[in-house]
Order: structure tokens, then C-alpha cells, then sequence
């Protein structure tokens, strides 16, 4: 019985343990490129380089593991063995110098004649080994010649290569994790090329130590030019490595198990005998024992649920539109991040804002990430891994800080809601083609879910405006029948009043002016509430805003000045608008009487300012003042009905001033001017004939 070496079982487990991470990157590769997630010529020169590479060591094991019954000198069968062997590891050296000229963004196509070079030198040099590979192998010059050309040409095309990859100082096909990948390509490339012109030299030698440590180099050499292809799937490589070394060994064992089980049958019933039980052995492997292994690894590598999609949709079934957007989409981050193992998730909205969940920073890609149209055509399908590099230039350094590993589209059935961002670690990283389904199916329900949450948000939102319409309309039709009581009899005292005053040895002078003064208090909050119960249309006319707001204060300038209070306009000579002149006059001298007020009881300057402007198709007016302004969380009611911040103020002015601007098609709106007072500024459209003149 032939013994197999201990040094010769030990190569061959190497080149077996290279070719099967080979393999792997090979199917990583022809996946991403059936189902059409990776795109691009790197994308489909990748499965064919792992392909290659996974025969030349397949072969370089099987002619290790039996040098004498697959010796070149010996064997036909050794002869064709070793042809292949460098065919298929000149036609890999010949597609990585072909990949590289594309790791730089925006490479060009490569031309006819580039293509025929780089090929056909692999050709020549295949046919060279090939020829040199059926002839006795001694210490002649032609054997040594041989030796130098191949090993040679091997070293002088990763050379290139690794010019190319200097030069590509933003290279676009990086790992999840970006920068960790380029240093990695270059120190590994080097070491390559070191390892090839090594073991070219030692190969040219003819004694046994000598060309085992060229074998060891080899499989070193292997291992290290697919670690930049294996890092980017690291997660992935690492599983289905593990998968097919299980594999593997439980089928060698069985094989070993079978031999036992049949040695004491006669022999001719051993062999058949042989066959059924490796039948039987082998179904079991292949079926229950393969998956149990997959699932295993998984569990152990990634630590994610078995059952993931299932996690995903008892979470969708748990949220409820009720909830609102806000809410389930930090639910359903939540479920994602469990389902999947994840350090954190977010989704970035598409008009601006974002949500969290975990362990994420996320303020300085929402800084950038685009908005509206922009974010619509960002990305139009889930990017994972490799697939990140078709994000936007400006995106990518962020990205990579942030240990973002997926981008996945949250789309609704009328529109984008945003972008679900997902980080984890480096093994973390890879995602197959089942998990990625279920995590896009995951976002399609959760775009659906955001519809009808917003849906409900509008309907209750408009069940709102409706009840606050008509109780409003209630308000309004009361406040008119009690305005209407009291001024009737207001007027008439106020008239007897006014008479007394004007009796000129009458002994309650004084008095009598006291009571007129409050009956026109009381006439003037009659008409205001009458105001807010009347809801006439304007009658938009061509007006001069500028000069009416010039006659506004002019007409409020000596109350104002009275007060110790300073008002200065700016506005042009000009400025037309279409508007209702009495109405938006009135809501000027609310707003300047507002202001004046504010400043009763101001310490310091005391000075409003009216400014009267115009940009692109509107005009405006600002109102500041510098009083104390208000509180930050009362900005958003000052335009509500009966809201005030005044003792004595009836809370109408400015919800009648918001109604009439509204009426207009404008909009006016309340802001805090740091160190100073409040300020209001109204936006009307500009006058047709002034924007077409």
C-alpha cells in the first residue's frame, strides 16, 4: 500500500484550503452578477478570476497529493494535469491585470488591442510552460530558461498591477469599511510579487526541500492575493469556507467509515456493497447534514436569527398606522437591527430629517445625504458591500466612517419616504441573496405601512382643521350677537358721556373724559371682534406697498414717538402688489401697535423697524421690534384664535392679520431675532405686471 508523505498532505491540504476560498469568492461573485446587484466589467471579470485560480490550485493539490501517479515524466494523465495547471494560473494573472485597470473610477473601456496584448502574452507564455512541461525536468539551461520565463512573466504582470493601483489614489472598489481595503491590495500585491520572483528561483532547483518551500509559497501567495477579494465578503467567505471543510471531511470520514464497515465482506461483495453504503452516506451529508452545517456557521459567524424573515414580519403585523410615521419607523429600525445582528440602523428622510436606532452617528451623512428629486435618484435599488461604491463621490468618506455596510430604498406606492443606512462590523458586513430580498421586502411593507400612516396623520389632521373650522363658526356667530348687544348700548353712553364733557362748567371734567376713553376701549374691542366674525373676501386691487406703508406710519409716528419709541421704514420709491389697501393696512397697524405695546415697559433702545422689500415673484414687509420678545415654545401659537401674551389683550389681532394675509395668498410668520425683539414677515405675491414688465 502506498503511503502518502506527511509534507506532501500538508501542501495539498493548503492548496486545498486556498482552492476552496477561491471557490467561494467565485460564487460570491457569479450571485451578485446573476441576480444583477453587482454591475460593471470588475463585477464580471470577478467569478471568472476565481474560477481560474480555483483550478490551478485544484490541480497543483491533486498532483501533490500524488506526485508519482500524476508525474509529467511518468504519466499522460500527470502531463495534461500540469498543462492545465498553467493554463488556468496564467488566464487568472492575465484577468487580475485585466481588473486592475479598472479599480480606478471612471476607467475607460478597454481597447482591442490592449486586450489582445495582455491575453495573448498569457497565451504564448501557457504554450511556452505547456511545451517545458513534457519534457524530463533537469538541471539544463533550457529547464531553468523555462522556469525564468514563466516565474518571469507572473512577476512582471503584478508588477503592473500594482502600478496601477499607486495611481488610483480614490480607488472606488473598497471594502464596506473603505480605507481598510487599499493598503491591504498594495502590502499584499507587493508581498506578491516577492513570492513569485522567490519561488520562481527556487522552483529552478531541483531538490525536494527546495520545491516544497516553493509550494508553500505558492499557497501563501494564493491566500494573500485573495484577501482583498475575500475581505469585502468577509463574513460570507469565512461561513461557507467553514461549510465546505465540513463538508469535505465528513466526507472523508465516511468514505474511511464505509471501507471499514466492508473490509471483512468477501470481494465480490465488497465493492457494490461500497457503492450503496456510499450512496447512503453521501445523500445524508449532501442533504441534512449540509444545511444543519450552513445554519450553524451562520448562527456562529454572524449571530443573526434563523429565521429572519419571519422576525421581520411578525414586527411589520405588530405596527400600526396609529402610530405615525415617526414611530413605526423607529419600531421597525428596531427589528431590523435584531433580526439582522446589526450594530445600529437609521433612515435618512427624503425631505430632510432622520431616525435612529442603536449604536449610530448619522448627524454628518444627513448633513449631505441628498434631498427631494435628488434623493430619488440616488439609489434606485439596495446597495451592499462592494455595491456601496456606486454612491455618490461626496458620500463615500462619511459612509465609510460610519461603518455603513447597506443602503436600502424605503418606497411607498406614490413615493420615496428615504433611505434605511445599516452599520455593523467588518465580518458582519456580507449579506446573501435571500437576506437581501427579505431585507428589501422589509422596506417595500414599511414603505406601505408609511403610507397609510401618513394617510391616517392627514385624515385626523383634517378632522381637526374641521372641528376647529366650526367651532370657530360658532365663536364667530356668538361673538357677533354679543358684539352687536353691547355696542348699541356702548354708543349711546358714550354719546351722554361725550355731551357731559363738553359742558364746560361741568365740576366732573375729568371723569367724564375717563369714562369716554374706556367706551372707546370698548367700541374699538367690538369692532375687532366683529372683524373677526365677518369673513369677507379682500378686493385685490394694484396697490402701492410701499406707500401705503410709508402713510401707515406716518399716521402712527406721533403716538409712537409720545412713547419714546423711534420708527424707522425702509422701503423703494415704488412697489405694487394686488391687495385689499384697508385691510392690509389694518394688519400693519396691528402688528406696529403689537410692537409698541412690547415696548411699553422695555428697558434700553426702544425701535421699530418696517422694512418693504421685493425678490423674485414676491414682495414682503417685516415688522421687528427690540422688546423681549416671547417665550420660544409660544412662537407657534401667536397666530391662534384668543391666544395672548398681554394682560389685557383679546388674542384676535393676529389670527385676523394671518386670515387676511392668507386671503391675500400670502403668508406671514413669527421669528426670534437673536439679542433683540420679535419679527413678523409678510410674503405677497408680487404684482403679474411687475414681474413680466
Amino acid at each position: 500500500m502506498h503511503v502518502i508523505p506527511l509534507s506532501n498532505l500538508l501542501v495539498s491540504g493548503a492548496f486545498f484550503l486556498v482552492m476552496l476560498v477561491w471557490a467561494v469568492i467565485a460564487r460570491t461573485g457569479w450571485i451578485a452578477l446573476r441576480t444583477g446587484r453587482a454591475q460593471g466589467p470588475i463585477s464580471r471579470l470577478h467569478p471568472l478570476l476565481g474560477i481560474a485560480t480555483c483550478i490551478a490550485y485544484f490541480t497543483a493539490a491533486l498532483s501533490t497529493l500524488a506526485p508519482d501517479a500524476l508525474d509529467p515524466d511518468n504519466s499522460i494523465l500527470g502531463t495534461y494535469m500540469v498543462m492545465a495547471n498553467d493554463l488556468a494560473g496564467f488566464a487568472a494573472v492575465a484577468l487580475f491585470r485585466h481588473m486592475a485597470h479598472y479599480f480606478e473610477p471612471g476607467a475607460p473601456i478597454l481597447r482591442r488591442r490592449w486586450l489582445l496584448l495582455n491575453y495573448g502574452s498569457a497565451t504564448i507564455v501557457s504554450l511556452i510552460a505547456m511545451a517545458g512541461s513534457t519534457q524530463p525536468y533537469d538541471q539544463s539551461l533550457g529547464s531553468r530558461l523555462y522556469g525564468g520565463i514563466t516565474y518571469g512573466y507572473m512577476a512582471l504582470m503584478f508588477f503592473l498591477s500594482i502600478q496601477g493601483l499607486r495611481k488610483n489614489e480614490t480607488s472606488s472598489w473598497k471594502t464596506p469599511f473603505g480605507a481598510t481595503e487599499r493598503p491591504l491590495r498594495v502590502v499584499s500585491s507587493a508581498a506578491v510579487v516577492l513570492l513569485i520572483t522567490v519561488s520562481g528561483v527556487v522552483l529552478t532547483q531541483s531538490s525536494d526541500a527546495k520545491i516544497f518551500t516553493a509550494a508553500w509559497t505558492m499557497a501563501l501567495f494564493g491566500a494573500l492575493v485573495a484577501a482583498p477579494f475575500a475581505i469585502r465578503n468577509l463574513g460570507a467567505v469565512l461561513r461557507d469556507t467553514l461549510v465546505a471543510l465540513c463538508f469535505v471531511g465528513t466526507g472523508i470520514a465516511g468514505a474511511f467509515l464505509v471501507y471499514w464497515e466492508t473490509s471483512f465482506l468477501p470481494e465480490n461483495e465488497r465493492f457494490w456493497m461500497q457503492i450503496f453504503l456510499g450512496s447512503v452516506y453521501g445523500l445524508l451529508i449532501a442533504g441534512a447534514g449540509l444545511q444543519a452545517c450552513w445554519a450553524l456557521f451562520d448562527r456562529i459567524i454572524f449571530r443573526r436569527a434563523h429565521n429572519k424573515q419571519g422576525v421581520l414580519r411578525e414586527a411589520l403585523h405588530a405596527l400600526s398606522p396609529a402610530l405615525g410615521t415617526q414611530q413605526c419607523s423607529v419600531r421597525a429600525l428596531a427589528a431590523l437591527t435584531h433580526a439582522f445582528q446589526l450594530e445600529g440602523a437609521g433612515l435618512i428622510w427624503r425631505d430632510g430629517g432622520a431616525q435612529t436606532f442603536g449604536k449610530f452617528r448619522i448627524e454628518k451623512l444627513e448633513e449631505i445625504w441628498p434631498r427631494g428629486e435628488a434623493a430619488d435618484a440616488l439609489a434606485k435599488r439596495t446597495l451592499a458591500g462592494g455595491e456601496l461604491t456606486h454612491l455618490p463621490e461626496e458620500l463615500r468618506g462619511p459612509r465609510n466612517q460610519a461603518h455603513v455596510v447597506g443602503v436600502v430604498c424605503v418606497r411607498g406606492s406614490r413615493r420615496l419616504w428615504g433611505h434605511i443606512l445599516m452599520r455593523t462590523d467588518l465580518v458582519g458586513s456580507s449579506f446573501g441573496s435571500e437576506e437581501l430580498s427579505a431585507i428589501e421586502g422589509f422596506a417595500d411593507q414599511l414603505g406601505l405601512l408609511l403610507d397609510g400612516a401618513d394617510m391616517l396623520g392627514r385624515t385626523l389632521e383634517v378632522e381637526r382643521s374641521l372641528a376647529h373650522a366650526e367651532k370657530l363658526s360658532a365663536i364667530g356667530e356668538l361673538t357677533a350677537r354679543v358684539a352687536h348687544e353691547i355696542r348699541n348700548p356702548a354708543t349711546a353712553a358714550r354719546s351722554l358721556a361725550q355731551q357731559l364733557v363738553e359742558e364746560p362748567d361741568s365740576p366732573y371734567q375729568q371723569e367724564h373724559t375717563l369714562i369716554v376713553e374706556s367706551l372707546d376701549r370698548i367700541e374699538n374691542q367690538v369692532a375687532l371682534l366683529l372683524r373677526y366674525a365677518k369673513r369677507d373676501d379682500p378686493t385685490l386691487v394694484s396697490v402701492d406697498l410701499a406707500a401705503l406703508t410709508r402713510r401707515t406710519a406716518e399716521e402712527l409716528r406721533p403716538s409712537l414717538r409720545s412713547a419714546g419709541i423711534e420708527l424707522i421704514v425702509q422701503s423703494p420709491a415704488a412697489l405694487s402688489t394686488k391687495a385689499d389697501a384697508e385691510k392690509l393696512r389694518l394688519v400693519m397697524v396691528n402688528l406696529i401697535e403689537n410692537a409698541r405695546d412690547a415696548l411699553a415697559d422695555s428697558e434700553g433702545t426702544k425701535e421699530i423697524r418696517v422694512a418693504v422689500s421685493s425678490a423674485l415673484n414676491k414682495v414682503s414687509i417685516e415688522v421687528t421690534d427690540t422688546g423681549p420678545g416671547v417665550p420660544a415654545q409660544d412662537l407657534d401659537n401667536l397666530f391662534e384664535s384668543f391666544f395672548t401674551t398681554k394682560e389685557t389683550g383679546t388674542g384676535l389681532g393676529l389670527a385676523i392679520s394671518k386670515r387676511t394675509i392668507e386671503a391675500h395668498g400670502g403668508e406671514i410668520r413669527a421669528s426670534q431675532v437673536p439679542g433683540s425683539g420679535l419679527s413678523f414677515q409678510i410674503d405677497l405675491p408680487m404684482n403679474s405686471e411687475e414681474i413680466y414688465a
